[in-house]
């Protein structure tokens, strides 16, 4: 389902529909029991940068904000693994 979050090497996967991704984020830490010095944070929807934003400076921890349009012309859909070849 692409409503949950996947982790995986390292980054945290989510589209922010079922939850805030800014929210998620910081459950993400107390469950595991994390505070991290320092996030980057990539993302083409303003307002889930202004989310995480706002969590990460109630939290103290300091974070880089990207607002990524690279993408916005290439239509969304799967990629199977004969396009990759």
């Amino acid at each position: 389902n692409d409503a949950y979050p996947l982790y995986l090497d390292g980054v945290l996967f989510t589209n922010g529909q079922a939850v805030k991704k800014g929210e998620l984020l910081e459950l993400f830490f107390i469950v595991n029991n994390y505070r991290p010095e320092r996030i980057c944070f990539i993302d083409d929807h303003r307002n889930y940068l202004e989310s995480v934003g706002e969590v990460m400076e109630r939290l103290g921890i300091p974070c880089d904000l990207y607002w990524y349009h690279g993408a916005k012309h290439f239509p969304s859909g799967a990629i199977d693994r004969d396009q990759m070849e």
